[in-house]
């Protein structure tokens, strides 16, 4: 599901988000690790995983005392926490068969 920015302050009232997930791309990642994530902060998302296939990495972020922190960073070379064993970062980036 793609949800678009614009009308997130209307949805915040209807909807219990509790998970965010982002696929950065080279015209997005600043905007995701940035702007983005802010506002997910700001309207209380307990957790933001932000996918960077360029940079080959994972973040989760979770809202700790109102302000995001980083849980758990996986890249190709490690295992990330929290996702089932045998899981690497290419089976979340590769393109559907």
């Amino acid at each position: 599901m793609v949800l678009d920015v614009s009308v997130l302050h209307r949805v915040w009232t209807h909807v219990a988000v509790r998970l965010v997930v982002e696929v950065a791309s080279a015209s997005t990642e600043l905007r995701d690790a940035g702007s983005k994530k802010a506002l997910y902060e700001a309207h209380g998302i307990p957790t933001y995983l932000l996918v960077d296939p360029a940079a080959g990495t994972l973040v989760a972020w979770e809202l700790e005392g109102g302000a995001y922190r980083t849980a758990w960073r996986m890249t190709d070379e490690g295992p990330g926490h929290g996702l089932p064993a045998g899981v690497t970062l290419a089976d979340l980036t590769r393109e559907p068969r």
